[in-house]
């Protein structure tokens, strides 16, 4: 018994041929007794509107870069949350006014606008990379400094910049660890893949892997694949590195 988890954005979703094939090699490795955990920065409303779309096979699904996951039935089994009193504090940075949006997560609700009372899983902050300032950025870091109960991480996507803040701690790997847990796997029978600097965490934790070329997350991965049904095939012939 193994699981495999990969990234949506730029890893499962490489092309529309390789997300057919991807689906293919996965449904027959689910049937077997295994898990396939697709991750993403998506709220838990987009990534499903994906695999709805493309009818993408999945055990479970996790959302906002670690903080929600879901089993097969979309019920939420893990949810790390922030405090309220946060939102607060981006007054000043609301200010500045360069941002696209700011979008607030809860479980199965992403949105513009603040919602209270509700369980707030993370802020994004986009904005494109040609309009951020230094004030902006200097904003954020002080933040960062005075609030250092919070994870603060910055990620490059398609030219544009994604200010998230989150719980502290939280990352791609924390729903990988709650599986590892409640289904008693081996860590070592656990295989990670995807191609952005939010998904270093679960790359250099488990067996990981990368999509494309990015300098940052490169040194942590075991091995470069071109699809995620190409680490697919490796694992159920048992060809793929393994990290211990």
């Amino acid at each position: 018994m193994s699981m495999i988890v990969s990234d949506f954005d730029g890893t499962y979703s490489t092309s529309l041929e390789d997300i057919k094939i991807n689906s293919k090699m996965l449904k027959s490795y689910i049937s077997h007794g295994n898990y396939f955990v697709l991750s993403s920065g998506r709220s838990f409303v987009s990534l499903k509107g994906q695999v709805d779309t493309y009818n993408i096979p999945y055990s479970y699904l996790a959302s906002c870069d670690g903080n929600y996951l879901f089993d097969k039935n979309d019920n939420v089994i893990m949810r790390n949350t922030i405090d309220e009193k946060i939102v607060s504090k981006l007054e000043n940075l609301k200010k500045i006014r360069i941002y696209d949006k700011i979008d607030y997560a809860y479980d199965k609700v992403y949105s513009e606008y603040y919602i209270p009372y509700e369980k707030l899983g993370t802020i994004s902050i986009k904005v494109r990379d040609r309009f951020l300032t230094d004030e902006f950025i200097n904003e954020f870091n002080r933040l960062k400094e005075e609030n250092k109960d919070y994870t603060f991480v910055v990620y490059t996507y398609h030219n544009t910049s994604f200010y998230m803040i989150r719980p502290l701690g939280v990352n791609k790997t924390t729903p990988i660890k709650f599986l590892e847990k409640k289904l008693k796997l081996d860590g070592n029978d656990i295989y990670t893949i995807g191609d952005n600097t939010n998904d270093s965490d679960m790359i250099k934790d488990y067996n990981g892997f990368i999509i494309g070329d990015n300098k940052e997350v490169m040194p942590y991965a075991l091995k470069k694949y071109d699809a995620v049904h190409n680490l697919v095939s490796d694992v159920k012939k048992k060809k793929v590195l393994k990290r211990w």
